[in-house]
């Protein structure tokens, strides 16, 4: 027979499968599925997995269309591989062992069918697919009513559905409404080829189904959630929030990410420990590549929200470069102990002081901006450890370092003496120390350190380095036994020429020890043209410098005191004699933040206090 008569076949029904056709075809005439396609020489196994030659004699058969049966046929291409209208489907993300239903669709076909009513109700492409969980039609779930996979019965809708057709009734009383799932309206929209304009579409059908799945669950019931406590309710309402979040790209995945960061209750986060099964899942229980537009944005994502090291694989896809730091990793990437780290931080302006409470690996800063810093710190060296590399005599690391000739590159705070030296700068502060210096030979018997020219003439070893600085001393060798700084020799002699060459005049350093202020305070004073002051080329160094007249000193001196001579004068603390001032109404003569200093006029000092 190449085909049967009218009355012993059904009409094909939108959405339906063909194996489900080809079960209803065969309970009209009393078969089983396999039974009836037997007797045609059929399998009926290849209506199932959608064969063409299958399709083909079946819609022959029974009058069928056959692009309707190819439309809405389940086609298996590989053993766990499937396509539906177009979409690709895996094995683990369809119910072939299981007939999920719509009580109210099932009732409906029995009411309104014809022919036999074991053969009227018929089942929907889309209750195969696992993530559709609701009836778009009816607003229920779509409850289990077989789990009968024995080879004989499975894939036959109308055998496993007969012991039922009378619970139907029953059934849509009993049944819960809820609306489908917003992941659930984008899969019926993608099945039907309308256009979504969502992230989404560039996934395969069924990895964007279970990735939103699986976010949801993540999002509801936290990273470690348990598969086996999920029911179809928590899956539907996990699919609609998973959705929420990626159908907005990459904004939702850092929303997610930043989400589960600031929720994570630990000090030492990791993947594993801040994302749970979502890192799991995508880094380790599947290789599928089809995963992997996903992993790349959730890698993304966690790489510049956190410490992620170049190299480092995050949701199975490697990061390309470190976007974050944390005191942690950078502790460990540049040998730097975190508490020391910790404080440079703070001061280079890379950390807060809110954050300056949080573990260390919450502590987090971006890893370009600060690469040459850290660099910097990791070769850093202590205020000890700079003295000894330029082999510098104890103290006058001290003194270049008040001077503002040894500078460190991070200043410790008030009282701290936790400053950072960059080796680079030291060597280039003994390169300029040491320019054009010759080595000494035992003719140069006169020469001596530094240290005791600075003691032979009476003058500082600050006073000499400086004097080494400026290129003014004509004679500078370095003793081949010596190191760095120890190695240099220098003429006494030359020195106190030096310091005390005919100027016509004071210069700037001997106006401070005049005055017993500051250099800052004189260089303030002369800029504002309070002390005058006058440019002169000096006849040793050839420099140009100014130089104040000593009788212009001497004038500033009778007529001013500064706050700090004249609390010694009356024995006084300084802050107490401040405020004497003010009782007194005598104001300072200049403005404290100008001269860097507070002067007061000595004749309204004398006026009201030694009178």
């Amino acid at each position: 027979m190449d085909h049967l008569p009218q009355s012993l076949t059904t009409a094909f029904m939108r959405g339906e499968t063909p194996a489900s056709f080809c079960s209803r075809v065969a309970a009209i005439v009393g078969r089983s599925a396999r039974a009836f396609c037997c007797d045609f020489g059929l399998a009926f196994m290849d209506i199932v997995d959608g064969r063409s030659e299958a399709l083909s004699a079946l819609a022959t058969l029974t009058g069928a269309s056959e692009g309707a049966l190819v439309s809405n046929a389940m086609v298996r291409y590989e053993p766990r591989q499937f396509t539906y209208r177009g979409h690709h489907l895996v094995r683990d993300a369809l119910s072939r062992a299981t007939l999920r239903v719509c009580p109210h669709c099932l009732r409906k076909d029995m009411a309104e069918g014809r022919g036999p009513v074991n053969a009227r109700p018929y089942g929907r492409a889309i209750w195969l697919i696992d993530s559709i969980r609701t009836c778009p039609e009816h607003h229920v779930p779509l409850p289990v009513i077989s789990e009968d996979d024995h080879p004989q019965r499975v894939h036959d809708f109308a055998l496993l559905a007969r012991p039922h057709l009378r619970r139907f009734d029953d059934m849509t009383r009993g049944a819960s409404e809820r609306a489908p799932s917003s992941l659930e309206r984008y899969l019926l929209r993608r099945l039907e080829g309308e256009a979504t304009a969502c992230w989404l579409d560039e996934l395969p059908f069924y990895v964007a189904a279970r990735s939103c799945e699986v976010i949801g669950a993540v999002i509801g019931h936290g990273p470690d959630y348990r598969n086996g406590e999920m029911t179809d309710a928590l899956w539907h309402r996990a699919g609609g929030e998973g959705f929420d979040i990626l159908s907005r790209g990459k904004d939702g995945v850092h929303d997610l990410l930043t989400g589960l960061q600031e929720a994570f209750p630990g000090e030492r986060i990791g993947l594993r420990s801040m994302y749970g099964r979502l890192e799991s899942w995508l880094g380790h229980d599947t290789d599928d590549s089809a995963y992997d537009p996903l992993r790349r944005v959730l890698a993304e994502v966690a790489a510049e929200t956190m410490p992620l090291p170049a190299g480092r694989g995050a949701f199975g896809h490697q990061v390309d470069g470190r976007r974050l730091h944390s005191i942690r990793s950078a502790s460990k990437s540049f040998k730097i102990h975190p508490k020391r780290l910790r404080k440079f931080l703070l001061r280079a302006g890379y950390i807060t002081e809110e954050t300056m409470s949080l573990p260390d690996d919450l502590v987090q800063f971006p890893a370009d901006a600060a690469s040459d810093f850290l660099e910097k710190v990791g070769r850093s060296m202590s205020l000890k450890a700079a003295r000894d590399y330029l082999g510098l005599p104890r103290p006058l690391e001290q003194h270049l370092l008040k001077a503002g000739i040894l500078v460190p590159f991070i200043e410790g705070s008030k009282g701290d003496i936790d400053h950072a030296f960059d080796p680079r700068d030291l060597d280039d502060l003994l390169a300029r120390l040491v320019q054009g210096a010759r080595p000494a030979d035992a003719e140069d018997g006169d020469l001596v350190s530094v240290s005791k020219a600075a003691t032979r003439a009476c003058v500082s070893g600050v006073d000499v380095v400086r004097l080494l600085l400026d290129g003014a001393l004509a004679t500078v060798k370095l003793d081949p036994g010596g190191r760095a700084f120890a190695a240099i020799r220098v003429d006494p002699e030359e020195i106190s020429r030096a310091m005390k060459p005919e100027l016509g005049g004071l210069s700037l350093q001997q106006v401070e020890k005049r005055m017993e202020t500051s250099t800052a305070v004189v260089k303030a004073l002369v800029d504002l043209s309070i002390l005058p002051s006058k440019t002169i080329v000096n006849p040793i160094s050839r420099n140009t410098q100014r130089v104040v007249d000593e009788a212009d000193v001497e004038a500033f001196l009778g007529r001013y005191i500064s706050a700090r001579n004249l609390a010694v004068r009356l024995s006084m603390q300084i802050g107490i004699m401040t405020a004497t001032m003010r009782e007194q109404g005598i104001a300072p003569a200049f403005e404290p933040d100008e001269v860097k200093a507070t002067f007061f006029d000595l004749s309204q000092v004398q006026e009201a206090i030694f009178d």
